[in-house]
């Protein structure tokens, strides 16, 4: 995602510890417009967590003091993408969401972005941003 910080510039970020969706995949429009929803009209603070290898930056995104990359994960609308310290809390609400058959759970055999974009070639993450 793409984003203006307070001087007018532009800033690409990539959500850190989560995975969602492509474009073109199932539940993709339904996580797009979550996040959509979830940023709109709000102030969004970035915890940046260094740059990724296309320069992208990571971070947890926060409007009103509420994580937005945990609720993601919580509603089902995106996996925890584990390996990142002190992001227990991902894994954990990806195991409720699960339970719950929330978002993207609600399907039995959900396909991961990386196993999706691996048979659809030409959709890869930063490609579409």
């Amino acid at each position: 995602m793409t984003c203006r910080d307070e001087k007018g510039g532009r800033e690409r970020i990539r959500l850190v510890g989560i995975d969602a969706p492509e474009h073109g995949q199932p539940y993709g429009d339904e996580s797009r417009a979550a996040l959509a929803a979830k940023l709109a009209g709000g102030v969004v603070r970035v915890e940046g967590r260094g740059r990724d290898q296309h320069q992208r930056l990571l971070g947890r995104l926060w409007v009103d003091d509420q994580d937005v990359n945990l609720q993601m994960v919580a509603e089902g609308w995106a996996w925890a993408f584990t390996g990142f310290a002190g992001d227990d809390d991902l894994e954990a609400a990806e195991a409720a969401a699960r339970t719950g058959r929330r978002g993207l759970w609600a399907d039995p055999h959900p396909l991961a972005p990386s196993q999706w974009r691996a048979t659809h070639p030409g959709h890869s993450a930063p490609a579409r941003r």
